[in-house]
């Protein structure tokens, strides 16, 4: 099997020994390429090989631990998905920027879709624009882009968006 671990370096120091009765706690977060992810069925569990962790202490003595097999899932496909594909890192108070969100259809027929922008107690972005707009009719397992006017009403970061709704 492939190394996924192009750039393994020690984690604490060059030499990487871990001193007598010492312990360290590790968490890790594996990824799965996309190239990998996209040959996962949805739903259907995929092992994707075992994590090898190996030491050294200061008297030289090796130590290894492998764990057993890792398994990834891919979760189900929606069957609409709105991706936010861009948006500006950085915004001004009250001046309106946009957001391209990608709306996909997975489903295995065609939707009619309706945009609706609700205004989320608290949320620090008001949506700008037409809500309950009617969209293109979207083919089965076809995109679109979506261009969406918003406006920050409160300062500091705001993290993830709310209040978007495509209707079928």
């Amino acid at each position: 099997m492939q190394s996924l671990c192009t750039m393994c370096r020690p984690v604490f120091g060059d030499d990487g020994t871990l001193a007598p009765k010492a312990i360290r706690q590790y968490v890790y977060s594996i990824s799965v390429p996309a190239s990998v992810q996209a040959s996962i069925p949805p739903g259907k569990p995929k092992t994707v090989g075992k994590m090898d962790i190996v030491w050294r202490t200061k008297l030289g003595e090796r130590g290894r631990i492998q764990t057993g097999q890792l398994k990834t899932t891919i979760p189900p496909l929606l069957e609409l998905a709105l991706t936010v594909l861009k948006c500006p890192g950085t915004v001004h108070m009250e001046q309106t920027f946009s957001v391209i969100c990608l709306a996909t259809n997975n489903s295995g027929h065609s939707m009619r879709l309706k945009m609706v922008l609700d205004r989320v107690a608290g949320g620090g972005v008001v949506w700008s624009g037409v809500s309950g707009k009617i969209l293109n009719e979207l083919a089965s397992k076809q995109s679109t882009q979506i261009t969406l006017m918003a406006l920050s009403v409160l300062p500091g970061l705001q993290v993830g968006f709310q209040g978007v709704v495509c209707v079928h």
